[in-house]
């Protein structure tokens, strides 16, 4: 899984659970397995199956280890699944209910983190830019305080800049994606925070005029997305689904090629997203006629 071979990972967590259905049900590492499987899903974007497994690791948390981090973990995947969902209720739920643990077992950490930072995005997602700030803030300090992975720094700043973008501040937009992939880049190029930044950078740049190296970074940010994609494993359609869920990138960087005057270039790009999008039609498709069957 910290390769990003999604596949693989997801045939050997189902051979763990496999192993402890067997020989210790209702067990922390059963719960575990059940857990991981069900972040391997929210990655495919499979929501479904990521609530289901969530839940299913919530339960047995909930006798085993009551008011651990084990638990406050899984109400952060679930308040996951929920945001996914466009529930911002249930989400803001699970996520406060997280930080609530987390606040009493390991106030200074990086999981107190990573729900701070997934609240800001909430509330962002709300258009309460404010206490977005607040709870990106909160978060980029704790990570720096405790000398984190960039993976949790360049969150932060990536929310961060998407809320000077909101107020209009282009110049701290701008810095703050940029340090931010200066931060996760030294851990290597590929994960979701990385091609988010790259992607949000490139439109940053092509709104304020800046196309040629918008361009660059958007191309950047749609080789990361397809490399990602490969390496999802799951469903046909979850791949497909994943890939229309960033059609978006696909448009961008048509969009600064046409500004370059390579038509060529930027037809390419759009055919590969109309590709994308039938294929998407496709799965959908199949899986309403299998549920007819």
């Amino acid at each position: 899984d910290a390769r990003g071979d999604l596949a693989s990972a997801d045939d050997y967590y189902h051979k763990v659970l496999a192993i402890d259905e067997k020989f210790s049900p209702g067990s922390l590492t059963f719960a575990w397995a059940l857990q991981t499987l069900g972040k391997l899903a929210s990655r495919r974007l499979d929501y479904n199956s990521a609530e289901a497994y969530a839940r299913q690791a919530l339960a047995v948390y909930t006798k085993v280890a009551p008011n651990s981090s084990y638990l406050a973990s899984c109400f952060n995947d679930l308040g996951n699944a929920a945001s996914d969902r466009s529930d911002q209720q249930m989400a803001e739920s699970f996520y406060k209910q997280a930080l609530a643990i987390y606040r009493t077992v390991a106030p200074e950490s990086t999981d107190t983190a990573a729900v701070l930072s997934n609240l800001g995005t909430l509330t962002l997602s709300r258009h309460d830019p404010n206490a977005a700030d607040r709870y990106y803030h909160e978060a980029l300090a704790l990570s720096t305080k405790l000398s984190a992975s960039g993976v949790y720094l360049a969150n932060s700043l990536l929310g961060l800049g998407n809320i000077e973008w909101d107020r209009g501040h282009s110049a701290e937009a701008e810095k703050n994606y940029r340090e931010g992939l200066k931060t996760i880049e030294a851990l290597g190029p590929g994960s979701d925070t990385h091609i988010r930044l790259l992607n949000q950078l490139g439109l940053l740049l092509l709104r304020n005029g800046k196309v040629e190296d918008s361009a660059g970074y958007l191309a950047r940010s749609l080789d990361g997305l397809e490399n990602e994609t490969a390496k999802l494993g799951g469903m046909p359609e979850s791949r497909w689904a994943f890939r229309s869920r960033f059609i978006g990138y696909y448009t961008a960087y048509a969009s600064a090629l046409e500004s370059l005057n390579r038509p060529e270039e930027a037809f390419h790009v759009v055919e590969r997203a109309r590709a994308r999008e039938l294929l998407s039609m496709l799965a959908e498709r199949d899986l309403a006629f299998a549920k007819d069957v």
